[in-house]
């Protein structure tokens, strides 16, 4: 009897120790099921190109009440789960990483136990009231040096140096490619129209040729035609007419070398850029460009004739269209004879 009593108690014995080894594991279990999952979570990085340095934001949701002192990322090629071996990037450096924007949680800094490819932000632990969204970013991160995709392990740490128990963790994954580049090309352009009358956008344009008909001592005889200019050139343009004033073999009507008004019975030849009252004809400019008539051309109801430049614009110009008025007199002294004259706008840019 009583050597079947001690058998008993032995294997009651080994029955307990049984038990107890049994116990660690199914804590250990219990306590990986407990750590919660960061949600919503991404990467964000500034550039793919490979070797440059860029900005990388992080983007998470806690979901659970517990205290964040640090987090710790990963950055590996080989596996996406926590606690595996961690394959650093080829030239991926964290070296001449700072401290971007924070928000949600915020309070950190780079902590010096940052080392290869593990990025650890530390701050003064303080407890988290769920759900709180976090956006971090760290400049100047170094890329890897060959194009592959890169897991980013995230962790929090109830301590401030990424040690001890993880907290809730969550992976994200980003990869690096070959840069797209784009590219495209405005060419320079200057659109000039000119005839008796031109559309606004220069798409069309109507007859080459004026005439005053009979002149008069009596009162001013005046006709008009018209430009329109457009650029891209960032200088803008400049409109310069070439000619002469009305002749008929020796004879001339003379010009007026300065802005003069029109006086009947007075042989003048002049030209300007206005809507005018004496006499009622032509328009000031139209458009929403930046070219203007040159001074000498744009006072109302003065007439003059010279060669060199007659309107401009200092910028790149949508269209303006300019009316140019023409006026002719004579005097009673004035020889008979048919007079003409041809007249030449050019209009340039720089380029």
């Amino acid at each position: 009897m009583h050597m079947f009593s001690r058998v008993k108690n032995r294997r009651l014995e080994y029955a307990l120790v049984a038990l107890v080894i049994t116990l660690v594991p199914l804590f250990s279990l219990f306590s990986k099921v407990n750590a919660a999952e960061l949600t919503n979570r991404s990467v964000t990085i500034s550039t793919s190109e490979v070797d440059a340095l860029s900005n990388y934001t992080f983007r998470f949701r806690i979901n659970t009440a517990i205290t964040v002192g640090s987090l710790e990322m990963e950055f590996c090629t080989n596996s996406p789960f926590i606690g595996d071996a961690c394959t650093a990037p080829v030239g991926f450096s964290l070296a001449s990483s700072s401290m971007g924007s924070q928000s949600g949680l915020t309070g950190f800094s780079i902590h010096p136990s940052t080392a290869g490819s593990r990025l650890v932000l530390g701050r003064i632990p303080a407890g988290v009231l769920p759900p709180t969204t976090s956006v971090i970013t760290v400049n100047n991160i170094t890329n890897p040096s060959v194009l592959d995709s890169v897991f980013v392990r995230i962790s929090t740490f109830a301590t401030n140096d990424a040690t001890g128990i993880r907290g809730d963790t969550g992976t994200v994954v980003y990869s690096l490619a070959n840069q797209l580049d784009t590219s495209g090309y405005v060419p320079p352009y200057l659109t000039f129209c000119t005839g008796n009358s031109v559309a606004p956008d220069c798409s069309s344009s109507i007859g080459n040729y004026l005439t005053f008909g009979e002149l008069s001592t009596s009162f001013t005889k005046s006709v008009t035609s018209q430009f329109a200019v457009a650029t891209n050139d960032p200088t803008g343009y400049v409109t310069n007419i070439l000619g002469v004033t009305l002749t008929s073999g020796n004879n001339t009507i003379p010009a007026n070398t300065v802005p003069t008004i029109s006086i009947p019975g007075t042989s003048q030849f002049g030209i300007n850029l206005r809507a005018n009252s004496s006499p009622l004809v032509g328009a000031d400019k139209i458009g929403i460009g930046t070219g203007n008539p040159e001074p000498e051309f744009n006072a109302s109801n003065s007439y003059t004739f010279k060669n060199g430049l007659i309107a401009r614009s200092t910028l790149p110009t949508e269209f303006n269209t300019f009316t140019v008025t023409y006026i002719a007199n004579i005097s009673p002294a004035q020889n008979p004879g048919v007079y003409s004259s041809t007249i030449t706008y050019v209009t340039t840019v720089s380029f």
